[in-house]
């Protein structure tokens, strides 16, 4: 498992932390995780921090779980 996790860990950073917009998000989305917490924050109210809109966001990330993965690797 953990195995697993370590593959998906390295495949989302190579895949998003390469673009300016990927970087903006994860910058954004620190304060928005520790103002809310994982559980309440939205992949709207992630976008809204990031000033893109969800479409935008989908397509450097696809779900708040990769997003916080990335604010954690930061």
């Amino acid at each position: 498992i953990i195995d697993i996790w370590t593959n998906n860990v390295n495949t989302i950073k190579m895949k998003n932390l390469n673009s300016e917009k990927a970087t903006q998000i994860v910058s954004s989305a620190v304060n928005v995780f520790l103002r809310y917490g994982f559980r309440r924050v939205t992949m709207a109210d992630l976008a809204e921090a990031a000033k893109m809109s969800r479409p935008a966001l989908y397509l450097e990330f696809s779900s708040k779980e990769d997003i916080f993965v990335a604010v954690v690797d930061k």
